[in-house]
This record gives C-alpha cells, structure tokens and sequence, in this order.
C-alpha cells in the first residue's frame, strides 16, 4: 500500500507552499509453512498468514512443463485451500503470496504433492470356482 505525504505551515492569516511530495510503501508479509497434502484425489493447501493487511492470498500452481500460473485466490485470514484439479500421476508445485489493491508479498516456500494411481491388487478381485457346485 502507498502513501503519499506533504506538508504546509500555516498561521492565523496564510499557509506557506507544500513541501515536496514523499511516498511511502507498506510491504505485505509473505505467508509461510506451505505444506501440500493428498487427500484422496485432491491437494490441500494450508500457509500462515502472516499479513495482518492483506485482501487476500494468491495460490499458484506449476508442472514440470508449465510456468507458475495463477489456479485461485482465497480472501483475507483465510490459510487453506483445496486444489481439486490436479491429475493423477503429475508433480505439482505450490506457492502463495498475500496481495492487496497496490501490491503483494514475496511468495511463501514451494510446496510439492503428487497424487498416486492405485493399484488393485489381485487379492482385491473376486475369485469365482466355476468347477463347484
């Protein structure tokens, strides 16, 4: 968040000219402690946050093959999202930021989460004996 400052004296009678302008930027703390967890067939995300300004939180996803992209954003005190687009079998990489209107945070750590295919397993299988009655 900018802001942006002068300053003019004034007496009973007159006010001087304004000084020059200075700007100051508030800086968003970042959220940390991203964590990715499987759970069954989606991702959950949880961070802290730690901004006590933010609009909000932008979560970004990667592959291997693609660019961080933004896949959601999740409002102010808010520290978990559920990714329930991720494929089976794909490495993802995970990371947030805290923004608001004028800027946004650094980005939290990377977090990583595959979801794995199961496998049947033959002991899963009915058996049939079709040679007894």
């Amino acid at each position: 968040m900018n802001y942006t400052y002068r300053v003019r004296a004034f007496t009973d009678v007159n006010y001087s000219d304004y000084t020059n302008e200075d700007e100051v930027l508030i800086e968003i703390t970042a959220p940390t402690n991203l964590t990715a967890t499987v759970i069954v067939d989606a991702i959950l995300l949880e961070w802290d946050d730690n901004s006590l300004i933010e609009d909000g939180f932008h979560i970004e996803r990667r592959t291997i093959e693609e660019d961080f992209e933004i896949i959601a954003s999740a409002g102010e005190n808010i520290e978990t999202y559920t990714d329930t687009t991720a494929e089976p079998s794909i490495m993802y990489y995970y990371r947030v930021c805290a923004y608001t209107a004028y800027n946004q945070s650094e980005y939290s750590n990377i977090a990583l989460a595959i979801i794995l295919i199961e496998q049947i397993k033959k002991k899963d299988k009915p058996e049939f004996n079709l040679g007894e009655k």
